[in-house]
């Protein structure tokens, strides 16, 4: 006798949380967020900071009120690129980005006599992770009959945005704001059982800058993260297989329906600081603190601190090195979870300008000292054009 417990398995794996996103669902499991899956947006030649960052792309990933730093008539867009994760969580699960070939983000600005404007695109999440071959089991043959199939999870978060800012007091004082809307879609298959998910949701950021003399710059935002909500879709079939030769004994196929789906981002409060120490450098620091309690009590807030040392060799030169330090801290650390999932990224950076055009790089790797799930190397590239 053959029985295939597809759903039983589909909803075992989506049911599994990372600690990050609120799987509330009304009679129906979750999809599968892992923190890998959530990109470094703001990562460029300068470092990881939501403040000073030169990339015209990451507009969309910044505190709104830093548009300034960006020439009138900016245009950006840059792609990313991830190692595979093998094992990125439980169960040897992997992950790795998926569709490379879509830019990771894409921003123009310009300035509308004092007002500084924005349009940006860029992905928030991205995730395609695999369990690998899975062997089917039979009640009879609970070892495994010889046949195997796989489950893949494939999950993208686009955000476009629109951005404003306005100065006060001859340049010193910012304010900013930001309006997104962003569109989750996920996509799992296991065996013959498919599911889908399609939505969208707004979310808004308000920030300020303040400048000192020109040499100490100091910045604060707070972003309303995208709370999702809609429909699960199964598109596949539950099936069971029933050995025919046994009286009674049949094929049995039952549709499997629609579900109420809910997931949430957590909010973001980022402060921070830049210091210009000379005429060639400039340093930058970055606390953002994320509001993962929002979503379950089992999920703690988490502090991610970043730095970077910026050195300005001349007007078409930039190079710079910093960190980025993200953690988890989960109240239910099971088998360790949260050291697996520490990450310490260290980056280097190179900005160069050729006339009109800018190409702007970033290396992180965080191979030296982060947890096994979360060791990787990251790359970014970077073009800008000034019209």
């Amino acid at each position: 006798m053959k029985l295939y417990i597809i759903l039983i398995l589909h909803l075992l794996i989506s049911t599994l949380t990372a600690g990050d996103l609120d799987r509330v669902a009304d009679n129906s499991p979750g999809n599968m967020f892992i923190p890998q899956g959530f990109v470094l947006g703001t990562m460029n030649s300068a470092g990881f900071s939501r403040l000073v960052n030169k990339q015209v792309s990451n507009a969309g990933n910044l505190n709104p009120a830093s548009l300034s730093q960006f020439e009138n008539g900016s245009l950006g867009f840059s792609y990313q690129f991830e190692t595979k994760l093998d094992p990125a969580y439980y169960l040897d699960i992997t992950h790795s980005r998926n569709v490379t070939a879509k830019p990771q983000s894409i921003s123009f600005v310009a300035n509308l006599e004092n007002v500084s404007y924005a349009f940006s695109f860029y992905q928030r999440f991205n995730s395609m992770v695999n369990l690998g071959e899975i062997e089917v089991a039979t009640l009879d043959q609970p070892e495994g009959i010889g046949e195997t199939f796989s489950v893949n999870m494939k999950e993208f978060i686009d955000t476009y945005a629109l951005i404003l800012s306005y100065p006060f007091d001859h340049n010193a004082f910012t304010m900013g704001a930001k309006l997104e809307v962003s569109f989750l879609n996920m996509q799992e298959q296991i065996y013959h059982s498919k599911a889908s998910a399609d939505m969208n949701a707004f979310s808004a950021a308000l920030g300020f800058t303040y400048k000192a003399d020109d040499v100490f710059t100091f910045a604060a935002y707070y972003e309303r993260a995208p709370k999702f909500e809609g429909k699960l879709n199964y598109n596949g079939l539950q099936q069971i297989d029933l050995d025919a030769q046994v009286p009674g004994n049949h094929r049995v196929i039952a549709h499997l329906p629609d579900a109420p789906f809910k997931t949430n981002l957590p909010d973001l409060l980022n402060v921070a600081a830049s210091a210009k120490l000379n005429e060639t450098f400039n340093a930058v620091t970055d606390l953002s603190y994320i509001f993962w309690k929002q979503l379950s009590d089992n999920f703690n807030n988490n502090l991610d601190i970043s730095s970077s040392l910026i050195a300005a060799l001349d007007s078409d030169l930039m190079l710079s090195m910093g960190f980025l330090l993200t953690y988890r801290d989960n109240t239910n650390d099971i088998s360790g979870a949260n050291s697996k999932l520490n990450a310490l990224f260290l980056l280097g950076g190179v900005r160069k300008r050729f006339g009109m055009v800018v190409f702007d790089s970033a290396l992180a790797s965080s191979h030296f000292n982060s947890g096994k799930w979360r060791e990787q190397l990251i790359a970014k590239l970077g073009i800008d054009i000034y019209l």
